[in-house]
């Protein structure tokens, strides 16, 4: 695909997401790094004013619509207490007019709070932390992990995604190695949360391990021609497309994540030197993305 429909692809997402280093572009304006979408004129003014304020790395996401940063913003506020979920700095509007009047004012993004936006007309932005190099799973399979730090990383995503949904009703819905950072602890850390709810839907939860799995058996193949085999995938693939559309006892939940766990820890991670590119993964292995959008819409109604 040409960078250009690359670009048209992102900018559909309806966001822009930049790299921003305050004190490298402070003596170098050029420095800005586009994450997603392109550079807007309206946002270099921005990112100017964020930039005078403050110092270190962050992360600025301006939405088409300003109800993508407000849901993400949201949703990461009601997940700031618990483990393995990116803490936002914070979310402000520019007065939408042809000066942004406002932009000057101090932007603190030393608290976790919201900042006037108020106004279905105002530009609204969100600023977040830069974690660590803002590697990704991906990123780590790309540079050679350790064997067992995979799977340390792959159960805490688990433990933290099954007390997320404990205490809140937390689920992702696209929980994917590209929306996981790895912190300077080697910790993975949970971001993007465009369509993310609070449910208390067993089954969705069950569909956000699927799509990690799915990651497992399709994106486990970095293009250093290695590969990551989980000998206990079949074990995971049978649990987890048994129990995907079972309302279950608390209780029985429970058991379910730790045999999850179990199955994990007692499998093996080999990573083998390939030269041929491994079948891409099929979804009907976890039953298919249409089956699980049929099923799972059966349990909201």
């Amino acid at each position: 695909m040409s960078q250009y429909l690359q670009q048209k692809q992102r900018e559909f997402k309806g966001q822009y997401k930049y790299s921003v280093d305050c004190d490298k572009i402070k003596t170098n304006p050029t420095s800005l790094q586009v994450l997603d979408g392109s550079v807007r004129a309206k946002h270099t003014m921005i990112i100017n004013a964020v930039v005078k304020e403050n110092s270190g790395r962050i992360v600025v996401k301006i939405g088409k619509s300003n109800d993508i940063v407000k849901q993400e913003y949201n949703v990461a506020k009601k997940l700031e207490k618990l483990e393995g979920f990116i803490k936002m700095h914070c979310l402000f509007s520019c007065y939408n007019n042809a000066n942004f009047s406002n932009i000057n004012e101090p932007i603190n993004i030393n608290h976790f709070e919201v900042c006037q936006p108020d106004h279905t007309s105002n530009v609204d932005v969100l600023i977040m932390p830069y974690i660590n190099k803002g590697q990704t799973i991906n990123d780590y399979l790309e540079s050679g992990i350790e064997p067992a730090e995979y799977k340390k990383i792959l159960k805490q995503v688990i433990s933290n995604l099954y007390n997320a949904f404990v205490k809140t009703g937390f689920v992702h819905k696209d929980l994917h190695f590209g929306n996981i950072l790895i912190d300077e602890n080697n910790d993975p850390v949970i971001m993007d949360f465009d369509t993310s709810e609070f449910n208390k839907i067993q089954g969705f939860f069950w569909a956000d391990l699927q799509r990690l799995f799915g990651n497992v058996t399709e994106k486990s193949y970095p293009s250093n021609n290695k590969s990551y085999i989980i000998s206990g995938i079949s074990g995971i693939q049978i649990l987890l497309n048994t129990i995907m559309f079972i309302k279950s006892s608390d209780e029985f939940f429970h058991k379910n994540v730790n045999e999850l766990l179990s199955i994990l820890e007692a499998s093996n991670v080999s990573v083998l030197d390939n030269t041929k590119k491994p079948t891409i993964y099929n979804p009907d292995f976890w039953g298919g993305k249409n089956k699980t959008r049929k099923k799972t819409s059966k349990h909201n109604s």
